[in-house]
Formats: structure tokens, sequence, C-alpha cells
């Protein structure tokens, strides 16, 4: 949020909008606004750009009688987002194996004699804004419980080299309300420009992790733990700022929990405190927004957890002598049959499609406890979690393929032309093996197949159901010829991306 922290100017101009007769400014903003937008312009991780699959596996679930811990970060192999490993010793109570990212002087992906954890990418936010209903009459004041407020100031400099290679002073002011720093999200869109904006209003916002230094210590003492006991109460001290942990034990206990620092903005606060076009636009988009004239909209606090945020007790978790998982959906499915429910929506979404990732990540992992899966007796071992992890099966594929090819079947053919790039599409996808593997041949087709195809609407027979997130939405619905349309497109589209691109089909 730097560039829109810096461009929160008390003259910054309101943007200009001709509003038809009856229709108030601040309507023609929120319909302007769009979530691209959004994406393209708050810098933030985007879905798929850093993430992370890691089981938990307990007792129940091994086939050794003892906890079985997996992790798959998906962070780069260089770059300053790197992860380097190393092995640390402090004394006689802390050996510890694992990874960080360059810079931290402890693993905190890791394990020691006793247990082992991993993170995944959660989908809690770190930080929410607030609406500042401002003075008409003076626009460094705003509302908050029925008086105006002076918004504060702080003017700091630094030094730089300026095109001659001279040394210069610079100054910015950066400007305050009780909550947090003002930005001027003006950069998302030209309509949320403005000190004010065409609502009257500027934004502040509340960074849950600003005053964090808590991490750190606390993953030492994860890595001092001797038991999943007293690992969890060293994550009661809330120092974690931005990732699920999942972590099981030589006992065959095994945990997954969303246990990162997060606004402590409640349920009801999230339904009765988001008020008005741009409150609710801005929430829409994924960042929450509060009424910030409001007293009962200030962010809660739970006893012996540092102010503000979400404490321990008060966060989703599992804890379970069978398996638990993650693959960067929210906390919701960390195991089908213990569904968790009942959270703040600032932490994630519940009842809601999962990412084929996620569905694919627990759909392995039911048919390894059935042993369905053609890697022999229930259950995992290192070896079959191994086997799982280096599958690489295509689980769009598993679902899809079949109906596919039924299209393919009755493909319309060109007397003159022969047989057309698509039918030998067709043809190579019927012997792909469903795998990317090194020697598989057809999971290009495939890919550039599903690129397109995957966005259809009214696509599936069978659809979501909240009771069923694993094995739903399910079953192409061939019996709609527009869905029948949309695979021959993606089909086509697929054929002239490979053909553009030089790599043979």
């Amino acid at each position: 949020l730097t560039d829109y922290i810096v461009a929160a100017e008390p003259s910054a101009d309101m943007a200009r909008v001709t509003a038809p007769e009856g229709v108030a400014p601040a309507a023609l903003m929120l319909a302007g606004l769009s979530q691209a937008q959004f994406d393209a312009n708050l810098p933030l991780p985007k879905g798929g750009a850093l993430g992370s699959n890691a089981y938990a596996i307990g007792a129940d679930a091994s086939q050794t009688n003892s906890g079985i811990l997996f992790g798959n970060p998906h962070f780069p192999w260089a770059g300053p987002q790197r992860f380097f490993m190393f092995h640390l010793t402090l004394g006689d109570e802390y050996d510890v194996m694992g990874a960080a990212l360059g810079g931290l002087p402890a693993p905190v992906i890791a394990f020691n004699r006793d247990l082992a954890w991993s993170h995944t990418v959660s989908t809690a936010s770190r930080f929410n804004f607030y609406e500042l209903t401002l003075n008409p009459e003076n626009r460094m004041q705003y509302l908050y419980d029925g008086q105006y407020r002076d918004i504060t100031s702080e003017t700091v400099s630094a030094q730089r080299l300026d095109e001659s290679g001279e040394l210069e002073t610079v100054e910015h002011t950066f400007y305050f309300s009780h909550y947090g720093a003002i930005v001027n999200l003006g950069g998302i869109n030209s309509l949320l420009d403005g000190w004010p904006t065409i609502n009257g209003s500027v934004l502040s916002y509340f960074d849950a992790n600003l005053e964090n230094l808590r991490g750190l210590n606390q993953w030492i003492n994860m890595g001092k733990s001797r038991n999943l006991g007293e690992f969890k109460n060293a994550l009661r001290d809330m120092g974690i700022p931005w990732v699920n942990t999942i972590a099981a034990d030589r006992y065959g206990d095994a945990f997954y929990g969303d246990i990162s620092v997060t606004p402590h903005v409640t349920s009801v606060q999230y339904k009765n405190c988001v008020r008005g076009p741009l409150q609710t636009a801005v929430t829409g988009f994924g960042y929450p927004t509060l009424d910030g004239s409001d007293p009962e909209c200030e962010l809660g606090s739970d006893e012996g957890t540092a102010a503000k945020i979400f404490g321990y007790d008060s966060l989703p978790k599992l804890e379970t002598r069978e398996y638990g998982a993650n693959a960067n959906d929210s906390y919701w499915l960390s195991n089908p049959r213990h569904l968790l429910e009942g959270y703040s929506p600032i932490i994630g979404k519940e009842r809601v499609e999962q990412s084929r990732r996620t569905r694919a990540t627990f759909s392995q992992a039911e048919k390894r406890l059935a042993g369905t899966d053609g890697l022999g007796a229930p259950g995992f071992s290192i070896n079959t979690i191994r086997q799982l992890h280096y599958s690489a099966d295509n689980h769009a594929a598993a679902l899809v393929l079949d109906a596919v090819l039924e299209v393919c079947q009755d493909w319309p053919e060109d007397a003159l032309a022969g047989i057309s790039q698509e039918l030998i599409a067709c043809e190579i996808l019927a012997n792909w093996d469903r795998t990317h593997r090194i020697d598989s041949v057809g999971g290009h087709v495939f890919y550039e197949f599903w690129r397109v195809m995957r966005s259809t609407p009214n696509m599936w027979v069978t659809p979501f159901d909240p009771a069923d997130p694993v094995n739903t939405p399910r079953d192409l619905n061939l019996d709609d010829p527009s869905v029948v349309t949309a695979v021959q497109n993606a089909l086509t589209a697929a054929v002239v991306a490979l053909n553009t691109a030089g790599i043979p089909l």
C-alpha cells in the first residue's frame, strides 16, 4: 500500500463525475469500479502466484502409528523470495532443520526429533480499511461518535542522490487517523481519488502486523516443542504474520490451523459495519472496509493477545488423529469430515466451491485412506505420500476428459479437408495418461484446452454441494448444446495456440 499512503494529500482534487439527474455521484462510483482494477493495481499476491500444499497425517491415517508431515511450498527457486535450507542448534533445547526466507535466522518450515510443521498462504486479511466522513468545512477533520476528530500528520526527511549525483534532502508528510495511515486509492481507479472522494470521505487503514515483532520468538519456541501440545501452546504468541500452520508429531497427533495475525473484525461487524456504496464496493473486491464514524465498528481484542487481532482460541483449527490439509483455500475444508464453520469472513470464506488444487489435495487423500489409488494398503507412509506428490495427475482431466472424448467422437469431418487438427488433438488426448510426467504426451494439449474451457457457464450436471466439497461440482453437461460448443471451441483454441507457438500437438 506504499504508493497509496504516499498519494494521500489533503490537496488532492476530488474526482469529477457528471451524474444524471436523480443519480448520486457515489452510486456512479460504485458502478464504475471493477474487480479487475483492484487485482491489477493492489500489489498483493494473486491466486497461484504464491501458495503451498501440506498434509498433516495422524496415527489413524498412518501406516506407521506415528505422524507424517508433508510440505510442498510453492515459492520461487531464485530471487529474494527463495528458501534457504539450514540446520540450527541452540544449546540442548533447540535442534531444528528446515528452511526460511533469506535473512531470517531460524527455520520457519522445519522439523525436530519429535515433530514437523509446514505453512501455506492463508486467505485471511492482514489489514482493513475504514471510511472516514470528512468535515465539509475542514478536510483535516473526520466524524467519529458524533464529533469531529483531527487528522494528524508527521513529516519525515531522507537523503537521496539527485540527477547530478549530489545529496539532497527530501521531505514527505504522512497523515493519520486514530485507526492508522490515510490512503488514496486513486491509483486503482480515478473515481476513488481525492481528499475528499466524491463520497465526501477518505480511507484510513489498520495494519494488523504493523507492530508484530513476535514471529521470530514464536518460531524458535515452535522448534523447541517436543509434542503437539507444546507446539500449539507456542502458537498462542500470535506472531505468524500471514500463513496457515500444518503440523504432526511422532505420537500420531496432527494439526491444521489458520493461526495468523488477523484484524479483530467479528462476523457481526462484518455484516453491520460495511455501509454505503464505497465500503460495500471495496469490501466486495476483497478488502474489508468499515464505517470509521461508529465506535461499534472499532476492532475488538482477545484476552492474552495483542490488541485488535484475533487470539488463538478465536481462530479456526483442526486437532485430529486422522489428517488435515490445506492448498490455499480457506480454513473451511481442512478435512471433509470436520468442516470448520462459524468464523468471521475476514479470515476466509465458508461453504464455497473449492479450487481444483484443493479438490485434488483431498481427493487423493481420500483415495489413499480407502486404498483405492493403486498404491497398496490403505493409509499413508513416507513412500506413498511421496508417490502422491510425484504422481503429476491432472485433476481437471479426471473430471472432464471422458466427456470431452465423447464430443470428439461426434466431431464433424470435412471430406475435402481430411482429418482436422482438432481430431488429431482428440486422438492425442485419448492416448494421454492424464499426468504431466516427463514422458507424458498430451498434457500440453489439455492445458491449453482447459485454460479456455474452465470458465464456461453451466458446465456441470452436478452443482457444487457444501456437504460434498471434494467431489462437486462434477459431470460435464453434454445435454446442453452450449457446453458441447464450448468444448469444440476450446479444442480449436488449443490447436491454434499450440500451432501459433510452433509447438507440435
